[in-house]
């Protein structure tokens, strides 16, 4: 299963992967940057993520959906959406970009991701795209803590990551050591997909330990670093 969509227009994904430091490196290339896709994206995004709450959750009121979708959309939680689906590594970005580290800056991830959002949904439509967004969005929606600050968990993360690449698969945790007196258990866990760790965490409670694993993973997908 691909991390993105099929697109039957390759290029719109190519337009939606570019950044304007890509084009204006190659002014002979008459190329298109993703700024109208991103616009496009955003405001995509915004109707079906709503869309997909109001549907989730009947009971609530209109500023708690509200404060669900914006937490849902803002930079740093589509960053981390485009971090778990591998996205850094596809965009195309200038030499200077590259060499602050672009591929790895949460504004130009989660602009590319709404970039690729709105190619989408020119390309194939808006059912197409409800689709595409609600099987990103939903797990992470039904993992949301009502009056939470940090709403879509790492663990939520790292599965969305697991299905795009794997298919219908979770990832597991396990604990593989246990240290410390009773009152003040140190607990280390590792996440895995089939038989590949993916991260490893250490907190005194289990459940902590296994977000600060997929916390780890979620890492170890970003772009390294070229000396």
């Amino acid at each position: 299963m691909s991390a993105l969509p099929s697109f039957s227009d390759p290029t719109l994904l190519t337009r939606a992967l570019t950044h304007k430091s890509y084009c204006n490196e190659h002014p002979s290339d008459r190329l298109d940057d993703n700024q109208r896709l991103e616009f496009l994206g955003d405001a995509v995004l915004g109707f079906l993520v709503g869309e997909l709450l109001y549907r989730l959750y009947p009971d609530l009121p209109e500023g708690e959906l509200t404060r669900r979708r914006s937490a849902l959309v803002d930079q740093s939680s589509l960053a981390r959406l485009a971090i778990a689906l591998q996205i850094g590594p596809q965009m195309r970005i200038g030499k200077g970009v590259e060499r602050e580290h672009g591929r790895e800056n949460p504004s130009l991830l989660s602009d590319t991701f709404e970039a690729i959002i709105g190619a989408y949904f020119l390309d194939a439509g808006v059912d197409a795209v409800q689709a595409y967004v609600a099987q990103l969005f939903t797990p992470l929606a039904q993992a949301m803590q009502p009056h939470a600050g940090a709403l879509v968990d790492a663990k939520s993360l790292f599965q969305q990551y697991a299905l795009a690449q794997f298919g219908p698969t979770n990832p597991r945790y396990r604990v593989v050591s246990e240290s410390g007196p009773d009152h003040a258990k140190q607990f280390t866990v590792e996440v895995l997909v089939g038989d590949r760790v993916y991260g490893q965490g250490c907190d005194r409670s289990k459940r902590e330990a296994e977000k600060r694993a997929a916390e780890d993973a979620l890492r170890q997908l970003q772009p390294r670093e070229h000396h």
